[in-house]
Order: structure tokens, then C-alpha cells, then sequence
């Protein structure tokens, strides 16, 4: 490309008034969304923080208070009692499951908006165990929130609209067209110079601006380089597909104002009609079962154990005989035995019930994993949620290691509930220790809408490129 043309350009952009303005607004709303994603991260930092610091105080107070009953000589109710195990499991433990957030969340929120970064697992069942921890206001969940992914997404592509829309209809206008075509057999090297020129102004203005914004709130530092590389390349692939699409609607010779009307409609289906409507096939094709269904069940497994507690308790003797001795000296039943036998009756009962609610969720994230394609915009959201960890296949991986801890709380403290052990072994109780996904499987996942990006803007920018050249006399 004749490097006086493109310095020609450049200049040309900067005496354009509303390329100072439109640059000016991206700034700001960058920024804007930066601080604003970085405030949410410190939140998220200190809810993690509270939830181990708020377990680590109820340990030592167990400790504290089992060596006061110790020196006082002083019995404590079992259920209460921090030296046996019934005791400090149910009373005294506070047990959180924490998944920290990655520093390169500040660029995207994802789905961190609706699932908490800090649970607190109990001993009962499953489905009443795990509550989450910093829930966020209803409202803003109701609004959404403001980040870089935002901006990119649905803000950028106007941005580019907005430059790109008359690099060819407006010369056509002024009557300036035919001069320029002078030095070129078809008018393609002008739009592609103008384009590109449009599109360095855009993305590097952008990235430079997130690279800011994370180094000034810290986070540059514990970003990993390849998924920040990665996240930036979505982001110019996503805007590669703009400007490809802004030079086809400039290939057809349309008027200013038909190509930006055809523009701005096609914003409108990409980023807000076709993600609404895939959203809407994912869930009419495989409709998740009721949640009243699971709550009726709930309470019908409650009901049934209650009115068939003595059989119950008798198959729970057979699987433990080991218990049936104690128990049977006693006119009633044993308040842990009911309990262990309630939690494990009632998880047996919603197992069906929950593995169709996962099943049918699976189904519709896959649906929508292959609809995704229909949507640049959807395929770009997925990818940065992805690489900041705020996605639905890392908060899988945290829900499934939840379940995973819970589970190694119930093996560690039933027996010795059940014995009715004394306990002193608080430092050797199970804690949990998020293992996010491997960064080469969150890249290898995320190479997907990066690539298929790229690939239709390149078919794009070829269509049009032959349509400049069929079409460069009329359109002079």
C-alpha cells in the first residue's frame, strides 16, 4: 500500500470531527467499564477473604472454648460441645468452598454476576448445604453490568459503523469519487486503506486503553499473557467482522444513509435479536424440568421419612450393624442415626430429579455451544468469558468441586459422629482448594469463535472485494 496514501488517510481521520468525538466516548466508557470491573473484582476478593477469615475465627474459638470446658472441668451439650465431633461439625465449623477470581476478570464479568465466588458448605444435604456468599443486589442483576466485554460487543461495532459506514458512499456524494478512482483501476485499495485505517484507530486505541486500565488497578500483574493475547485477539477479530460487513454493505453502492441503516439493523440482529432468539430455541428445545417439581419432591422425601421413620431406620441398621446394639438400648432413636439416614434417604429420592435438571441444562449449553456460531457477538461473549474464568464451564468445575468437598466432609465426620468420638483434630478437617482449568484447555476452547471470526470476515472481505470490482464503474 503507497505509504503517502495511507499517511493521507491518517490525517484525513484526524481532521475528522466525529472520529475525535467517537474516540473520546470510547475512552470513556472504556475507563468507565474498566473501574467498574475492578471494583466488582475487589469484592469478589473480599468476600473470598471474609469467608476464610470468618472460618478460621470459628476454629480457634472452638479451640479456645474446648480448652476453657477443659480447665473449668465443665460438660457441654454433645450438640455443642466443640470436643466431639456431633458437636463442632454441626455448631461450631463453617467450612467455605472459595473460587478466587482471576485478575483478568476486570475486562469481563461473565457469569461471576450470578453465582458467588464464596460458599459455605454444611454437613446436611446437598440441596440446603451449599449457600453462596455475597449475592449480588437484584437490581443490578436486573441491569447488567457495565465491563470491557461490554464495550467491545456492543459498543465498538458502532464505533466502526460510524467510521466505516461512507468510506465509499460519501466520496460518491461529494462527487470526489471519480478523482480518486484515477489512481486505482477498482475502488477496493481505497476502501480497504480507509478501513484499515479505521480499524488501527479502533483497536489500538482500545487495547491501549485496557492495558491501562490494568495496570493502573493492579491486575496487569497477575493476568496470565495468554489469555489476555487471546482476549484482545477476540476483540480484533470481532471487530475485523464489522468492518468486513461495513465493506460489503459498501460494495452494493448504496447511498450514506441506506448503508448505515443496513448497518445499524444488522447490530441490532447480531448483538441483540439472534443471542435472545438462540437463548429462547435452547430452552423451548430442551425445557428444563420444573423447579416446584424439585421443591414438591423435596418436601414428599421429608414427608415419607418421617411417616416410615421405623423401616427406614431398620434397613439403615442392616447396612449398619455396627450401630443396631447402641441404638436398640435406647427407647428412641438416635437423633445423629435419624439424621445421617434423612440426609442420605433424601439425597437417593432428588438424585433422579437432579441428575434430569443437569442433564437437560448440558443439552441446552450445548445447543447453544453450536447455535453460537449464528451470532459473532455471542461467539466473542463466550470467548471472554471463558478466558477470564467467569464462564459457565469454570463455574461448572467450582460447582463440581463443591460437591466433591461436601462429600469429603460427610466421610470425614459421619463415622465419628455416629461413635460419638471426641474431637480434637481441628486442623486435619477437609478444606477446599479451587483448581481452575488448565490455561492450554481455556485457549484450545476459546481458539474456536477466534478462528470462526476470522474466517467469515476473510469470506466477507473476498465477496466484497470482487463485488468493488464488477461494480467500479457504476459506483463511479
Amino acid at each position: 500500500m503507497n505509504s503517502r496514501l495511507f499517511a493521507w488517510e491518517l490525517r484525513h481521520l484526524r481532521s475528522d470531527l466525529t472520529a475525535w468525538l467517537l474516540g473520546g466516548l470510547l475512552v470513556v466508557m472504556t475507563l468507565f467499564a474498566v473501574a467498574n470491573g475492578a471494583h466488582h473484582l475487589r469484592l469478589q476478593h473480599e468476600a473470598v477473604a471474609d469467608s476464610l477469615a470468618l472460618a478460621d475465627k470459628r476454629i480457634a474459638d472452638a479451640k479456645a472454648l474446648a480448652q476453657k470446658l477443659d480447665a473449668e472441668k465443665r460438660e457441654e451439650s454433645p450438640s455443642r460441645d466443640p470436643r466431639f465431633a456431633q458437636g463442632f461439625a454441626h455448631f461450631h465449623l463453617q467450612s467455605y468452598a472459595t473460587k478466587p477470581p482471576l485478575g483478568l476478570s476486570v475486562l469481563t464479568k461473565g457469569q461471576s454476576d450470578l453465582y458467588p465466588n464464596a460458599n459455605l458448605v454444611a454437613l446436611s444435604s446437598r440441596d440446603f448445604s451449599v449457600r453462596g456468599e455475597g449475592v449480588d443486589n437484584p437490581q443490578r442483576l436486573l441491569l447488567g453490568h457495565f465491563d470491557a466485554a461490554f464495550v467491545v460487543v456492543y459498543l465498538l461495532p458502532l464505533l466502526l459503523i460510524a467510521l466505516s459506514y461512507n468510506v465509499l458512499s460519501g466520496e460518491r456524494e461529494r462527487g470526489t469519487l471519480p478523482l480518486l478512482l484515477l489512481q486505482h483501476q477498482s475502488p477496493a485499495p481505497l476502501v480497504a486503506r480507509r478501513c484499515l485505517v479505521a480499524g488501527l484507530f479502533s483497536f489500538g486505541l482500545l487495547a491501549l486503553l485496557l492495558v491501562a486500565g490494568l495496570y493502573a488497578t493492579g491486575s496487569l500483574a497477575s493476568a496470565e499473557v495468554g489469555r489476555l493475547v487471546a482476549w484482545l485477539g477476540v476483540a480484533f477479530a470481532y471487530g475485523a467482522f464489522w468492518l468486513a460487513l461495513a465493506v460489503f454493505v459498501t460494495s452494493r453502492g448504496g447511498s450514506s444513509a441506506t448503508n448505515a441503516v443496513v448497518l445499524a439493523s444488522a447490530w441490532l440482529l447480531v448483538t441483540i435479536v439472534a443471542p435472545a432468539v438462540i437463548n429462547v430455541i435452547a430452552k423451548r428445545v430442551y425445557p428444563a424440568p420444573s423447579r416446584m417439581d424439585f421443591i414438591v419432591a423435596q418436601r414428599a422425601a421429608t414427608d415419607e421419612i418421617s411417616h416410615r421413620r421405623s423401616a427406614l431406620l431398620a434397613a439403615y441398621f442392616e447396612d449398619h450393624p455396627e450401630l443396631a446394639p447402641e441404638a436398640a438400648k435406647r427407647n428412641a432413636p438416635d437423633p445423629q442415626v435419624v439424621a445421617q439416614m434423612s440426609y442420605q434417604e433424601t439425597e437417593r429420592r432428588l438424585a433422579p430429579i437432579r441428575a434430569r435438571f443437569a442433564e437437560q441444562l448440558a443439552r441446552q449449553q450445548a445447543l447453544i455451544e453450536q447455535l453460537r456460531f449464528v451470532s459473532p457477538a455471542l461467539l466473542a461473549q463466550t470467548a471472554f468469558n471463558d478466558l477470564t474464568g467467569t464462564g459457565l464451564a469454570s463455574y461448572e468445575t467450582y460447582r463440581t468441586q463443591i460437591g466433591a468437598h461436601h462429600d469429603a466432609l460427610r466421610a470425614y465426620f459421619q463415622p465419628k459422629i455416629l461413635a460419638k468420638e471426641k474431637f480434637a483434630k481441628y486442623d486435619e478437617v477437609p478444606r477446599f482448594a479451587f483448581v481452575d482449568e488448565p490455561t492450554h484447555a481455556v485457549l484450545a476452547r476459546a481458539a474456536w469463535p477466534l478462528g470462526a471470526l476470522l474466517a467469515i470476515s476473510a469470506l466477507i472481505v473476498v465477496r466484497s472485494i470482487r463485488s468493488l470490482r464488477r461494480s467500479s464503474p457504476a459506483l463511479a
